[in-house]
């Protein structure tokens, strides 16, 4: 972590011997939730993890698990359980989306279970909708989809022109980039 004209950087890990990569900050700016490539060769796996902005207090929200994102009032985790148990690099090797409590600790599946080879989800600030890019899926692929947070609704945002991929939505949710 460093300001943002590069001064006071900060490893806030220093863990030599594991892959910890895509940081996200929590709405509050207190945690960062990220994944950890751990082991090695037919033993390496993907965990979701977060931790205080310090870097102190890490806990791990999943094993095979995959591209976290914060709910808009910082206490849920977003994240996507990965579709095999041998490790994979494909960003798109997922199979369910649950939310993790962290008040709480406790793991819930969407209601939608057809959401697959879905990554780079994101959260809209009203909590009412996630969105993803997806690939390979047999209903959807090389698309942006945007679905309930609590319910099955979905909806191809390439219908409105949008292609692409990793969406985000502005903190007024008014804008999307992808």
């Amino acid at each position: 972590m460093m300001n943002a004209d590069g001064s006071e950087k900060v490893n806030l890990t220093d863990t030599p011997d594991l892959d910890e990569m895509y940081p996200h900050v929590s709405p509050d700016a207190t945690k960062i939730s990220f994944v950890v490539d751990e082991g090695t060769g037919r033993e390496k796996t993907r965990s979701v993890y977060y931790m205080s902005i310090d870097g102190d207090d890490r806990v791990k929200v999943a094993r095979n698990a995959r591209e976290p994102c914060w709910g808009p009032d910082g206490k849920k985790i977003a994240y996507l359980k990965g579709e095999y148990e041998r490790y994979s690099m494909r960003e798109y090797a997922t199979s369910e989306l649950l939310i993790y409590d962290v008040e709480t600790g406790e793991h819930k599946l969407h209601p939608n279970n057809e959401l697959e080879h879905i990554y780079a989800i994101c959260w809209s600030p009203d909590a009412k909708w996630l969105l993803c890019a997806v690939q390979g899926n047999t209903t959807y692929s090389d698309t942006i989809l945007a679905f309930e947070a609590d319910g099955m609704k979905v909806f191809d945002i390439a219908k409105w022109g949008v292609k692409g991929c990793r969406p985000d939505v502005s903190l007024d949710g008014r804008m999307l980039a992808w």
